[in-house]
């Protein structure tokens, strides 16, 4: 739990900081929090998939890339889906409403 826990703190942290840095305190906090829920719910899903991931490796590639196949895989899916996730809690809407870019 705590090979979960703890790098998932402290890239919050991080990404907080960064963010505190360039947006309103609550923007920020919206972030860092997204990035905080989503971390971990993808890395377990990742390790569910990694299984599928390395069988087709195997079946496809050979034994030699069965490793480097589920490192890929974890690697794109811990960065493409919380970054978008943080994109989307960053949207000027929120994430949950309508934005008013149209209007003056």
């Amino acid at each position: 739990m705590a090979v979960i826990l703890i790098p998932d703190a402290l890239a919050t942290w991080w990404l907080f900081r960064r963010l505190r840095q360039h947006r309103t305190a609550s923007d920020a906090r919206r972030g860092a929090t997204a990035f905080a829920f989503s971390v971990p719910i993808v890395l377990c899903t990742g390790s569910m998939f990694g299984e599928w991931v390395g069988g087709y490796a195997e079946a496809f590639l050979g034994r030699v890339f069965i490793l480097p196949a589920i490192i890929v895989f974890l690697a794109v899916l811990m960065v493409t889906i919380p970054g978008v996730v943080v994109k989307w809690a960053l949207h000027p809407s929120g994430g949950v409403g309508p934005t008013n870019a149209g209007t003056q």
